[in-house]
């Protein structure tokens, strides 16, 4: 299992399941249909000794997009002792809080339920949240159950360009092309 935690996402399979006619699959944060903007870090998730290689946004603002299909969506994410503010919007409304779980346990913090159709999700930190105060589950990111789970990239969010990188796996992507509704 640690052995594909590492494993780049091209040589993954994300994992599967089904519940009567509807699906679970669960994919890692580096599907290719997340974009991403602002810094962001890959680690060793830095509340918890359990090893897992997480991705942690490095500043406040620091977002990601992505088009989700599905009845219900989670994000498996952990927060240490200090909660962070973390927003979620879905199609272009407001944001709201989305609320973690006990600090330092990864968690399957709930995105939507309801029809089995496509979403847009932006999840950003807000700027009242320092960095480090929250880490996403890197391989096990999504959990999506619907009839066919699939994450695909926001048609108007543009192409990813990495903007740093280092041989532990550190990186950091600027999207561009943020719709105008995101401000």
């Amino acid at each position: 299992q640690q052995f594909e935690q590492i494993l780049p996402s091209s040589l993954r399979f994300p994992a599967h399941s089904s519940r009567g006619h509807m699906a679970t699959t669960t994919f890692p944060f580096d599907t290719a249909g997340v974009r991403l903007s602002g810094p962001w870090n890959y680690c060793l998730s830095p509340s918890t000794a359990n090893g897992i290689h997480a991705a942690q946004p490095m500043g406040n603002q620091a977002r990601f997009d992505l088009l989700v299909t599905g009845a219900s969506a989670t994000l498996r994410c952990q927060a240490t002792d200090t909660k962070p503010t973390v927003k979620l919007s879905i199609d272009g409304g407001s944001f709201d809080d989305l609320t973690f779980g006990a600090s330092g346990d990864y968690a399957d913090v709930p995105l939507f339920s309801g029809s089995d159709t496509a979403r847009w999700l932006a999840v950003y930190q807000s700027s009242n949240s320092n960095h480090y105060q929250w880490s996403i589950d890197f391989a096990n990111a999504f959990s999506v159950t619907g009839a066919a789970p699939a994450i695909s990239a926001p048609t108007d969010i543009g192409e990813q360009y990495p903007i740093w990188a280092n041989a532990n796996g550190a990186f950091r992507v600027t999207g561009f092309g943020i719709p105008s509704s995101f401000g």
